[in-house]
């Protein structure tokens, strides 16, 4: 009997060994799959934007899209339709000095590419003048809402909206119903891929095009994974529909579906020929 437990403990040593390998090598991948399953969509969702910048999308994405970008909200109910609004020909625009120079790099260059699209001429202003205007912040992630408005100068009531996203932008209409000034403010790091995509996505929502409801992708009015580090031929022909001289601050969406679905016809020809 000894001689039997002798040879037989050795074994249950040996299984026990194998099993609790298997167990942990089972642990390990079951923690580390997930993982590496998000990075890998996430690569291929990023090649994929990256490579579909210029497909074309059908016009009736390109209708749908306009009248949810334009004319809805994301903190809204969609039902819930909105004016149309956009800025005059000259827009000063003010970057304040919490603002990091690779930002400002970025924003001005996304700027100049929205000048083209648009007609408007956006001039940087020396100063920050409240209710009027562009201006651009950047914000510590932990900064309390007191502490915001004293580094920012901004008023109580956006220090909230800006603590709960790491890029954000809003505006308000003038009593002419054009567009009378805009905040963007940024609290993503430098140097990443996203807070490219972030800067180009909110410098095109504080023009007017405010919704992340794009039908079609990639874009930058989505909250897709993986927004593109620029406009899509698609965002571009909605900026274009948006600043044709046919397009009305304060125009209802009763007016843009009449003149809409012409317009954006005309620029995918446009882009066709």
């Amino acid at each position: 009997m000894d001689r039997l437990e002798s040879w037989y403990r050795p074994g249950i040593i040996r299984r026990t060994r194998r099993f609790v390998r298997w167990a942990v090598g089972i642990a390990l991948v079951s923690m580390l799959l997930p993982t590496v399953l998000i990075a890998g969509y996430y690569v291929f969702a990023v090649l994929d934007a990256e490579r579909n910048l210029d497909q074309v999308a059908t016009e009736h994405e390109l209708i749908e899209s306009f009248y949810l970008v334009v004319h809805t909200a994301d903190q809204a109910d969609p039902a819930f339709k909105y004016p149309a609004r956009k800025w005059g020909k000259a827009v000063p625009v003010f970057y304040h000095p919490s603002l990091p120079a690779w930002h400002l790099s970025h924003v001005a260059r996304q700027l100049r590419v929205l000048s083209r699209l648009t007609g408007i001429e956006f001039r940087r202003a020396a100063a920050f003048v409240p209710n009027s205007g562009i201006s651009v912040f950047y914000t510590e992630e932990d900064l309390t809402p007191d502490q915001m408005i004293e580094a920012l100068g901004i008023t109580p009531d956006l220090t909230q909206r800006f603590r709960q996203a790491t890029c954000f932008a809003t505006y308000r209409a003038g009593p002419d119903r054009w567009i009378q000034w805009g905040f963007v403010v940024y609290a993503r790091p430098v140097e990443e891929r996203r807070t490219v995509a972030c800067i180009v996505e909110e410098i095109a929502q504080v023009l007017g095009l405010q919704a992340d409801r794009a039908s079609y992708s990639p874009s930058v009015f989505t909250n897709e994974i993986a927004r593109p580090t620029q406009l899509s031929i698609n965002d571009k022909i909605l900026v274009r529909a948006l600043y044709d001289p046919a397009i009305k601050p304060g125009m209802a969406i009763d007016g843009t579906r009449r003149l809409g679905p012409d317009i954006i016809r005309r620029l995918v020809a446009g882009v066709d020929a």
